[in-house]
């Protein structure tokens, strides 16, 4: 699972993989919310709680602060550290708007309880929902329907079909961050780092990256 790569460290190896050149999706949502801010909250029409299902920095939520106007921010992710610190760097932008972090594992099943009755959004950018395997891809969005209540809508991203230069640029870049960002979690390990090597490739077949 994905999760266990993000620890404190392999948070800030994130970030710094969005800041890459070659690493598209990142750039590509917030082109893509910069652009269409104003179609989004037509769409959206009404929000009091936006849910961040993979917040890490909260950066890409926040662009949609001043359009979609939420009262409540909840942002969830598996770093509770990383993220506590990022929420209330966010909270002193906007104090208008009730934040709270949470750590959560998104391939169990979820509850958010106390906005039962609110408007809610679950907002899950970038193409997040890739690095699930289908059946499980199926029921996390089984238990995202079913903590709806009649009352919520779902804003995602989704990556379209790339040529292959272009995923292995982004995901086997070359100067080695993503490479780093899998290699650290052997870091508490018993295992050799140096015996190790980051591998990535495409399956057309299921039709995504990857990384081993």
């Amino acid at each position: 699972m994905a999760k266990v790569f993000y620890d404190d460290i392999g948070s800030h190896l994130f970030d710094a993989i969005t800041l890459l050149e070659a690493y598209y999706p990142t750039r590509t949502a917030k082109w893509i919310m910069d652009q269409y801010q104003q179609d989004i909250a037509d769409a959206v029409a009404h929000c009091d709680v936006l849910v961040d299902l993979s917040a890490r920095n909260c950066g890409k939520a926040s662009m949609l602060f001043n359009t979609l106007k939420p009262k409540q921010y909840r942002a969830l992710d598996i770093s509770q550290e990383y993220l506590e610190i990022a929420a209330a760097d966010l909270q002193k932008q906007f104090p208008q708007i009730e934040m709270s972090a949470h750590a959560i594992d998104l391939s169990l099943s979820l509850a958010f309880p106390n906005i039962e009755d609110f408007r809610k959004v679950f907002f899950y950018p970038d193409s997040s929902i890739g690095t699930f395997d289908p059946d499980k891809a199926d029921q996390f969005l089984i238990n995202l329907a079913n903590e709806c209540h009649g009352n919520a809508g779902l804003l995602i991203g989704v990556d379209l079909v790339k040529d292959i230069e272009t995923l292995d640029l982004a995901y086997n870049d070359s100067l080695g961050v993503t490479a780093a960002f899998n290699l650290n979690i052997l870091l508490n390990s018993h295992f050799q780092i140096r015996d190790w090597e980051h591998h990535v490739f495409y399956d057309a077949a299921q039709s995504h990256i990857e990384m081993h």
